[in-house]
């Protein structure tokens, strides 16, 4: 596993249970402007909460999911879900790291 997935790892396995689930919850109740990585955030929870229970299986690369043509709004879209968070009630230490990472 590369340094920056070991870097999201180490942010998703300080997340909570209620934390993981919550962020399902929001890449799905938001806009789908930029689809590719809203769906790799919700597969490495699903990541995550699998490996929990013991069900072990690669994380992949967020590129994974990015289609090239939306690199520049997935940008975007990553640095405005990092500022939400980074000023959000919802576990900010927790939730902006695992955006910084």
């Amino acid at each position: 596993m590369n340094a920056n997935l070991r870097s999201i790892r180490t942010a998703l396995e300080e997340l909570t249970d209620v934390e993981l689930h919550a962020l399902i919850v929001a890449t799905n109740d938001v806009s789908q402007i930029a689809p590719g990585p809203l769906a790799w955030i919700e597969s490495a929870c699903d990541w995550e909460i699998n490996r929990r229970v013991g069900r072990h299986y690669d994380l992949l690369p967020p590129e994974a999911a990015i289609d090239p043509t939306e690199d520049a709004v997935s940008i975007e879209a990553t640095y405005a879900m990092r500022a939400s968070f980074a000023t959000g009630d919802l576990a900010p230490a927790a939730l902006s790291s695992f955006m910084r990472s």
